[in-house]
């Protein structure tokens, strides 16, 4: 190994012992762990996998862990060199002989962003087989990691979804009183209900949560434009970036809303763009592999009807979804419906569809949940009109008779009550 290279890794090692302990505000969830397997934490950039990394190295110290056995690489620290094959293994080594003491002791291993290194799980393959150690990845495209997991990883890895601050979360970084779920008098709730607004205009990024929203616009758009340029452009060498903002801004400013692949096929035909259906599902796949919004199918035993029906659009935050919204109008109902969607993925619940009742009315989700039970969950934001009530308990009555099982009407009113539901779902399954 070159000395030189040999001292960069050294010093950025160093470096990162000086900062421990880091100073976090602490995030309710945690990276899911289990013997053997390498722990992986995947999300959108910006969204605090960083932190919950450090969280993690932060709770080891103080359960008695020395620093020196943990070793943290940034892998997209501007003053990294550009690894050839073997680089980032040779640092590793380089670790084991500052400290000798470590090949006689557990150590903890964490790369952040493991994505921008060539044959990265040969190399985290060997270590696990090769070192006692545990093993932490971070990566911002969901299709990168979980394609390694199913094919050199297999059998040896457990994943971790990071997502945007909950509400529990937003309200202690923006240091506001915690509302609790039960009885409430006027002026609580009131003050609620206008926490609750502010939450789902501001999203949950971690850094913005106290910018102004003309600052909070800004930054949105510098985080998909970062996300387009490493995640989509570089990393699958997509030639056509015009597309892909177009599509970013289309499936933004739509949340909560169907997606028709041919309406959307003939409406770029309209506008002039020469592209094929095909690559306008493979550029769909790059957005949501990136964690930039995720498609929601229709709920069907038939996968062929799954695929020919339209999807449902979700943005991984509210607050960045009102930043590509045309228009000043708040939309709280498509706000509150995303919200209820990104606390069911916070929640554990990776299967998610929608639901047309035989009569062709609509259900928001139909949720597999790590419980191993389905949840039939109806959202509306207010249902102060009587025909919206109506509308939504009928739609939601309709369903429960033809599932044969009961649904939940999530509303601002019981909006916490409901997340106090989610948390038993997932506090009963293994590794929550």
């Amino acid at each position: 190994m070159d000395a030189e290279f040999k001292r960069v890794g050294e010093r950025l090692l160093l470096e990162f012992y000086d900062r421990l302990p880091v100073e976090l505000a602490p995030r309710s969830m945690r990276i899911t762990e289990l013997p053997q397997k390498i722990s992986t934490v995947l999300g959108m950039r910006r969204i605090g996998k960083s932190h919950v990394l450090y969280q993690k190295i932060n709770a080891l110290l103080q359960e008695g862990v020395q620093k020196e056995q943990i070793y943290y690489l940034n892998l997209e620290d501007d003053r990294l060199p550009d690894f050839e094959k073997g680089g980032l293994g040779a640092w590793v080594d380089s670790f084991y002989e500052l400290y000798p003491q470590n090949h006689r002791r557990h150590c903890y291993l964490f790369f952040d962003e493991v994505q921008n290194i060539p044959d990265w799980s040969k190399l985290m393959r060997r270590l696990q087989d090769t070192k006692d150690v545990s093993i932490y990845l971070s990566g911002s495209s969901a299709r990168l990691l979980s394609k390694e997991i199913a094919t050199e990883l297999r059998g040896r890895a457990i994943s971790t979804e990071v997502w945007p601050y909950s509400l529990a979360e937003f309200l202690q970084a923006a240091h506001v009183p915690s509302v609790v779920p039960g009885p409430r008098s006027p002026r609580v709730q009131d003050e609620y209900f206008a926490t609750l607004r502010d939450y789902l205009l501001k999203g949950g990024f971690p850094e913005t949560v106290a910018y102004s929203e003309i600052e909070r616009r800004r930054v949105h758009q510098d985080y998909i434009s970062v996300a387009i340029l490493r995640d989509i452009l570089e990393r699958h060498e997509v030639q056509n970036e015009h597309l892909i903002r177009y599509l970013i801004k289309f499936v933004l400013a739509n949340t909560g809303k169907l997606v028709t692949f041919n309406k959307l096929f003939n409406d770029l035909q309209s506008r002039g763009y020469k592209v094929g259906k095909a690559t306008i599902y493979e550029y769909f796949g790059y957005i949501t592999d990136c964690y930039i919004a995720l498609l929601v199918p229709l709920y069907s035993e038939s996968q062929r009807k799954q695929e020919s029906n339209p999807r449902k659009v979700y943005a991984v935050d509210t607050g960045l979804a009102r930043s590509h919204m045309i228009g000043i109008t708040n939309n709280f109902g498509r706000l509150f419906e995303n919200l209820i969607y990104l606390d069911l993925r916070r929640h554990g619940c990776e299967e998610i569809y929608y639901y047309n009742t035989q009569s062709g009315k609509e259900v928001d989700f139909i949720a597999n949940g790590p419980d191993g039970k389905q949840h039939l969950i109806q959202a509306c934001y207010d249902l102060q009109e009587p025909e919206t009530l109506s509308r939504e308990e009928g739609a939601l009555r309709e369903a429960e008779e033809e599932l044969g099982y009961k649904g939940t009407l999530v509303t601002r009113e019981n909006y916490l009550e409901f997340i106090a539901s989610l948390g038993g779902i997932r506090n009963s399954t293994l590794g929550s």
